[in-house]
């Protein structure tokens, strides 16, 4: 049955519904911010050379635009004169946030809502072989999960693109986390981290006091954070620290670093100590300014983005950026995941050519499908990821 169906089964103004029957129908069709759990939770990516499995997308129902938006319109525009005054209040605020959540990610206040990052058994480590994928088999799952919770605020300002937690995410966490055979044998390994320099009074860290702060080795460098999921998986799920990369810092403008991106890593930090993680670290970063950069390693021997090419200046900025804080070592890896939109193909191939002129090759590539929630409707896209790395053999004896 279709929503609109249910328009005439509603309470109805005429009738004088009392405040709580309302209220209750105006939640019923409020829509939640989806956290794509669906998504998260199904098959490995695929490797190039392997055929892509379709994803299916949670489809809401469709809606005439004279059902449930004019019901809504009826509720929001009525004097409710029948009701108490407190009730008006609550009852037309409770419909404009019902309004607002059915008009897509744009239109959506601050909200907060929770990711779970599905955890794999980890397997032993296969040597690098782009010809060869290890894709093809898929990972043990752990019975467990992490749920890490994310708030995004509105849409509203300079940068608030950062704000919004995009489709390649999420799928990006479940990569690196073991999602993904082929991604996890080109991880770099680590028995220490030994590019360390003192955490500076620029740099914004989740520790538990300036001593302990002073003495964490980071490993792990997320560039174009936004609100932090790919980085904060990466900690709270153990897999940097179990490559014995350390800690993580997750990075972005000032606007986006210093307020939401360091909330959410500190909303979090309990999530991360509990898989005996060490503490995340929040760091400015500008593209336009890499070296300017306070970060609290020399180098990285690993290197994330996820959606960071959506401009045609992108691309050169992302490989600079990368060509300034990669370590240089033979099993140091970048990984970047994209959603395909149209209209940004070119920008894809581009960085492709401009992380070459960087020195680094393709180690190995792949595609899968994600969600996005930016329209009215969860819609599907296609993500591409690739992982780069400084060209010659590989050496695991780190």
């Amino acid at each position: 049955m279709n929503l609109t169906d249910l328009v005439f089964d509603l309470p109805q103004l005429y009738n004088k519904p009392s405040s709580s029957s309302l209220l209750d129908t105006i939640s019923l069709l409020t829509i939640d911010a989806p956290s794509w759990n669906t998504i998260t939770d199904l098959t490995p990516p695929r490797s190039a050379s392997s055929s892509p499995i379709p994803s299916p997308v949670p489809r809401r129902r469709k809606v005439d635009p004279y059902g449930i938006p004019h019901y809504l319109l009826t509720i929001l525009t009525s004097s409710l004169v029948w009701l108490p005054e407190a009730d008006r209040t609550t009852i037309h605020t409770a419909t404009s946030h019902c309004i607002a959540s059915r008009a897509g990610r744009a239109a959506r206040p601050s909200f907060t809502r929770t990711f779970r990052i599905p955890l794999f058994k980890p397997e032993r480590p296969h040597p690098a072989n782009t010809s060869q994928p290890q894709s093809k088999r898929k990972p043990k799952r752990d019975e467990k999960a992490i749920s890490i919770s994310i708030h995004e605020p509105a849409l509203t300002g300079a940068h608030s693109l950062g704000l919004k937690t995009w489709a390649s995410a999420p799928l990006l966490a479940r990569l690196l986390c073991g999602g993904c055979p082929t991604v996890s044998a080109l991880l770099p390994r680590r028995t220490t981290v030994t590019n360390v320099i003192p955490t500076s009074t620029k740099t914004s860290a989740i520790a538990a006091g300036a001593a302990a702060q002073q003495q964490q080795r980071y490993g792990v460098l997320e560039l174009g954070s936004g609100t932090g999921l790919v980085g904060l998986a990466l900690a709270a799920s153990g897999t940097a620290s179990g490559l014995g990369l350390g800690g993580v810092v997750v990075t972005d403008l000032s606007a986006i670093a210093d307020v939401n991106l360091a909330a959410n890593v500190a909303a979090n930090a309990d999530v991360v100590a509990a898989r005996g993680a060490p503490p995340m670290a929040v760091a400015v970063l500008d593209w336009d300014a890499p070296d300017e950069a306070d970060l609290p390693a020399e180098r990285f021997p690993l290197i994330v983005a996820a959606d960071c090419v959506y401009d045609r200046d992108h691309p050169w900025l992302l490989a600079r950026v990368v060509g300034r804080w990669l370590e240089r070592s033979a099993d140091a890896v970048v990984v970047v995941e994209s959603p395909i939109r149209e209209g940004f193909a070119g920008e894809i191939a581009e960085l492709k050519k401009e992380m070459s002129e960087q020195g680094l090759e393709v180690r190995a590539e792949g595609w899968e499908q994600g969600v996005e929630d930016w329209g009215e409707e969860l819609n599907e896209v296609e993500c591409r990821w690739v992982v780069w790395g400084v060209p010659g053999k590989l050496d695991r004896r780190h």
